[in-house]
């Protein structure tokens, strides 16, 4: 569950970030660039009845529609369950513990048992931490639904950290929004296309740009 620290803002400040979300909202879609408008993006207000993945603050969502994706056949096989059995009894508990942590966040809900999907469904593994100072992590393995859909590129070139570093400092804004990389691709909602995710614990559904997915680069962009 994301975490919010968000300072008191003042009348000026409060109003300029009105300004700058309404300059961001645009009510038609618009090409993401390195995706030859195979894939398209809008920013726009919640509806009363959506998610709110921050209660109190959250105002608009950031959307990235999916061309038509034929029926994809299943040609792998599923492998999430072998893979998490030969995991040792602490590894399976952070296994099942994040994938909570997505259930939680409200990213991911249970797939009925009967439900028939166009797309084949990724397999989610866990990758055991490298040393002790890092963490266990989930990977989903989308290649099979990847190799369906459309080019994409990472929309556009991709500045280098030096070049994000030095715009910081000289030339600073009023408002200044970061995330980490998780919650930002799962910050994205989709339309036209619904993830099926299989793991040893069982299947789910999400409507967000799950991390691996082949437009998720240019999704961020």
């Amino acid at each position: 569950v994301d975490r919010v620290i968000c300072p008191l803002a003042s009348r000026e400040e409060e109003a300029h970030i009105g300004t700058v979300l309404t300059s961001l909202t645009d009510k038609s879609w618009f090409p993401i660039p390195g995706t030859k408008q195979a894939y398209h993006c809008r920013i726009r207000r919640l509806w009363p009845c959506e998610v709110v993945d921050i209660p109190g603050h959250q105002t608009h969502v950031c959307e990235v529609r999916i061309p038509a994706v034929s029926h994809v056949p299943r040609s792998g096989r599923s492998y999430s369950k072998s893979l998490y059995l030969r995991l040792p009894e602490t590894l399976k508990r952070d296994y099942a513990a994040l994938i909570q942590s997505y259930v939680d966040s409200k990213w991911w809900v249970e797939a009925p048992p009967t439900l028939a999907t166009p797309t084949p469904p990724a397999q989610i593994f866990l990758v055991p931490p490298s040393s002790q100072a890092r963490k266990s992590r989930l990977v989903i393995d989308f290649r099979e639904l990847n190799k369906a859909l459309p080019r994409a590129g990472a929309g556009g070139e991709s500045p280098m950290l030096f070049h994000v570093l030095g715009l910081l400092r000289t030339e600073s804004r009023e408002t200044t929004l970061l995330c980490d990389c998780r919650s930002a691709f799962y910050k994205v909602r989709l339309v036209d296309l619904i993830l099926t995710l299989e793991s040893a614990l069982g299947s789910f559904l999400s409507s967000r740009m799950g991390f691996g997915i082949l437009f998720g680069p240019c999704g961020l962009n």
